[in-house]
Order: structure tokens, then C-alpha cells, then sequence
């Protein structure tokens, strides 16, 4: 099943515009929708203004990172001042073949999976590989105990699953695709 804004204003109690714009760009990827706002909700609680807690200078939707924000045109200062449909704009553009890379977006496109949409944010060099695959150390210090990416999608799911449980009038109990959910119990890895 493919969410639909509908279903996004249902589980995160967003307005029609922005749950739109996710399910736009969703559409336009390939991949649930869904899975976009479950990411974005695991990075930023959905607040565009939203600054990392770890400490990094990223900030916004996807936790855009200073140099990230100025190679999509903008800057942190002025993606924290903008709307959640405005930032979404900067999503868009973080998830083009420009900036992703033709590969990694042809790799998310193959396999439009919940993992690997998290990938897509977090270490886009990680998408399509193993999930036990160790990530660069110089990631460790600010990610805690996150060594794979595995051990990623397992945080960024707690956080969406916690929204979740406090949450009932979520229809979409689900939260994850069912290959990251294989992914996750160990029946597949990679």
C-alpha cells in the first residue's frame, strides 16, 4: 500500500499542504510516502526549525547539515525561518540526482525501502549496502551508538514507534515496510 497525504495528517496530525508535499515528493521518488514522514519525524519531529540534539550544527526536516544547506542554496539560518512546506522545497532538492548522486538515487529508487529512505538522510553512501556494514568512524562522536546502518533505522524507528504507542488515532499501525522489518530481525542482510 502506498500512503497518501491523508495518511500522513492521520499518523503525525500535520496540515493538508505539507502532508502533500511529502506525499508529492514520495510519488516522484518512488517510495512510500510514508517513509518520508517517518524519517523526517525520527530526525526533527517534523519542526522544520528543529536543531540537532547531538550537538552538530545540522538542523531542519532532514537535519540539514551547514554545507549541505549551502550547496542546495540556501542556509541553516534561513531553512530554521521557513515553513514546513517551504523547507520541503530543500528536501526535494537534497533528494535529486545532483545532489544525491545519479547512483544512490537509482539505488533508493530499486529498493524504495524504509531503510533505505533513512539512508538517503543519514549516510547516503550507505544506501543498498549490507545493514551490518560498520560506517565511517568519523560518524561515531556524533551518532552515539549508531556503528551500522542497522543500527540507524532500529533508532529511527523507536522514535516513530514511541510518537506511535502515544498516539491511538494513528490508522497505519505499521511503521515499517516489510522488508526492513526482515531486515531488522536478522532474516536478511543485504
Amino acid at each position: 500500500m502506498v500512503s497518501t497525504a491523508q495518511d500522513i495528517m492521520s499518523r503525525y496530525g500535520i496540515d493538508q499542504d505539507f502532508a502533500a508535499s511529502i506525499e508529492s515528493l514520495g510519488n516522484d521518488l518512488g517510495v512510500d510516502p510514508m517513509y518520508l514522514a517517518n524519517t523526517m519525524y525520527a530526525e526533527s519531529t517534523l519542526n522544520p526549525s528543529e536543531k540537532n540534539k547531538a550537538g552538530s550544527k545540522a538542523m531542519g526536516l532532514i537535519q540539514f547539515m551547514p554545507r549541505t544547506a549551502a550547496n542546495l542554496g540556501t542556509t541553516t539560518d534561513e531553512l530554521s525561518r521557513m515553513t514546513p512546506v517551504e523547507q520541503m522545497e530543500y528536501v526535494r532538492r537534497y533528494f535529486s540526482a545532483d545532489n544525491l548522486g545519479a547512483g544512490r538515487l537509482h539505488d533508493l529508487r530499486n529498493d524504495p525501502s524504509q531503510h533505505n529512505v533513512n539512508m538517503a538522510v543519514f549516510l547516503p553512501s550507505m544506501i543498498g549496502k549490507p545493514v551490518d556494514t560498520q560506517i565511517p568512524q568519523e560518524y561515531w562522536r556524533q551518532n552515539g551508538s549508531i556503528r551500522t546502518p542497522s543500527d540507524y533505522t532500529r533508532s529511527a524507528e523507536k522514535r516513530v514507534n514511541a510518537y506511535i504507542q502515544s498516539n491511538p488515532a494513528d490508522t497505519q499501525a505499521d511503521t515499517v515496510d516489510a522488508q526492513t522489518d526482515q531486515m531488522l530481525s536478522g532474516e536478511q542482510t543485504g
